[in-house]
């Protein structure tokens, strides 16, 4: 079956196999470019697991999940302050946890039968989003008042993206994709995400649902990007450089800032950034040791909203500049781990 894109560096990777227990950290203060100042801060549940990563923010709460010791997902909750574990009850072992809205929590479940089904959670009740008629397989990605994002597997194979408002599920397919779009975030009219091209490399988006009008989005310069989050101000991705390096990325006021998580290995999958709200962006990074682990990125977003219509060269944030991402990372892949919801 397809997993979520968002779990598929934990998937792809060599995982060490030692658990570890710790809990939240600061790690130290970014430089200071273009006006930017920024902190980053380890995000990991006191649990033992193999590896984490954090999927989604509401810039107080941050959410994720972690690969087990006993071979599956659990979905987790950080509040600022305290660890939740949330398992869905249909789940046969896998729960993951994409994204916070207000009260409501969104992820995925895996059942006994390997089908994977979006839901939303209240803090109360765990209720499943039905599928349409042709969905095969479900995953969330974000949510916006009462509409949910995400993406699905069809019957045929391909994967689309979706927007549900409760009742009517609309599929997104971008143009230029053969076979595979994801559509990862949402903000007023518009989604946001990624698709697969005919040569293999991926592509950021904007999607605007009234218009029905796809705008392209790249990091200029690279060999792949995925766009995976926005607040309506700011953008948050990932890309790949030429030489196969992996970097996590904003973008707000027209401009690029490369997010290289301090301590991310050249052997490993390197720095992803994936959910963002207001002035806290959330991600992971693996280590030397293979490790995945999640964190938080505070930062000064910038005064205007975020357009993929202009694309500046990216200016960089990395604190150490030779801390670099493995061009054997999960995001260059290009084997059948890539090809998920």
């Amino acid at each position: 079956m397809k997993q979520s894109t968002r779990s598929r560096g934990q998937r792809a990777m060599n995982l060490r196999s030692t658990l570890v227990n710790s809990g939240l950290t600061a790690v130290m203060c970014a430089a200071i470019s273009s006006g930017v100042h920024a902190q980053y801060t380890t995000v990991r549940p006191p649990a033992a697991y193999i590896a984490s990563e954090a999927n989604g923010t509401d810039g107080l709460n941050v959410v994720g999940d972690m690969w087990t010791s006993t071979g599956g997902y659990a979905g987790w909750l950080y509040n600022g302050s305290t660890f939740s574990t949330l398992n869905d009850p249909l789940a046969s072992n896998n729960t993951q946890l994409s994204c916070v809205y207000g009260n409501l929590i969104g992820g995925q479940y895996t059942d006994a039968q390997g089908h994977q089904h979006g839901f939303v959670y209240d803090g109360t009740t765990y209720t499943t989003l039905p599928y349409a008629n042709d969905f095969a397989d479900q995953s969330v990605s974000a949510m916006h008042g009462s509409t949910i994002v995400g993406s699905a597997e069809l019957n045929d194979g391909s994967i689309v993206g979706y927007v549900y408002n409760g009742s009517t599920y609309r599929e997104i397919s971008d143009p230029n994709a053969p076979q595979i779009t994801n559509v990862q975030g949402i903000s007023g009219n518009t989604v946001i995400g990624r698709y697969e091209d005919s040569s293999l490399n991926y592509h950021g988006f904007e999607y605007n649902l009234t218009s029905g009008v796809f705008t392209d989005f790249n990091v200029p310069g690279s060999a792949d990007t995925f766009l995976d989050g926005t607040d309506g101000t700011t953008l948050t991705g990932t890309y790949t450089d030429l030489t196969g390096r992996n970097h996590g990325f904003l973008f707000g006021g027209g401009q690029f800032t490369t997010v290289d998580y301090p301590f991310a290995s050249n052997d490993g999958f390197g720095t992803a950034l994936v959910g963002v709200k207001g002035d806290i962006a959330v991600g992971y990074y693996s280590d030397d040791t293979y490790f995945a682990a999640p964190f938080e990125y505070q930062f000064t977003p910038a005064s205007s909203p975020s357009s993929p219509a202009s694309t500046p060269e990216p200016g960089s944030l990395a604190l150490l500049s030779g801390l670099g991402i493995a061009g054997a990372g999960f995001f260059r892949r290009k084997s059948a781990a890539r090809r998920k919801i």
